[in-house]
């Protein structure tokens, strides 16, 4: 437990003396799709515990995450078999504080972002990610954002196979205790705070 957390500790110093992050901001219109579900996918918005609790879900790494999501106002979409998580997305319509740019994003009234999503390990190459970010960007009435690391290439791959658009860069840079963000963002109405 204590390597754990010096672990943790390590990386939080380190990243926080020498950083170099690029992310990308993709866009959607949402409404547009209509998603199918394979037989036996069965697709779940939480957005309370008492929602949560009423699944009677089996304790998993997932669940101690998708409460505290739901402790800040988030709504969560849900792939459950057999009691256990097996991926979530979090959605909301509030500001959101984005930790590897150390930035908080303001999108446009009316409007969606999608954050924290994950596959659990024994279900990825299942199109769990895909299906959740069709549900949730089918569902909306507004525009749906996304944001993810350039080197994350799977999931840049997938957001663009949904129909995200790229609408923009931001780049983080810091050393010691000095940082530069720099953004590209193109016809967007994102504002991004310190």
């Amino acid at each position: 437990m204590r390597l754990k957390i010096l672990k943790k500790l390590f990386y939080r110093i380190r990243k926080r003396l020498n950083s170099n992050v690029c992310l990308e901001i993709f866009e959607i219109e949402g409404g547009k799709s209509e998603v199918l579900l394979p037989n036996g996918l069965n697709a779940k918005v939480v957005s309370t515990q008492s929602e949560l609790q009423s699944l009677q879900l089996k304790n998993c790494y997932c669940l101690g995450i998708v409460e505290k999501e739901i402790e800040k106002g988030s709504q969560i979409l849900l792939f459950v078999e057999n009691s256990i998580i097996v991926h979530f997305s979090c959605f909301t319509n509030k500001h959101m504080y984005a930790g590897e740019v150390r930035r908080t994003f303001c999108f446009p009234k009316g409007s969606l972002y999608i954050y924290n999503c994950y596959t659990k390990t024994s279900h990825r190459n299942r199109k769990l990610y895909f299906y959740a970010l069709s549900i949730i960007s089918g569902q909306s009435k507004g525009e749906v954002f996304i944001a993810s690391l350039v080197e994350n290439l799977g999931s840049i791959h997938i957001i663009k196979k949904v129909g995200f658009k790229s609408v923009g860069l931001i780049y983080y840079t810091s050393f010691m205790f000095f940082e530069n963000v720099s953004s590209e963002l193109l016809q967007t109405k994102i504002e991004i705070r310190h």
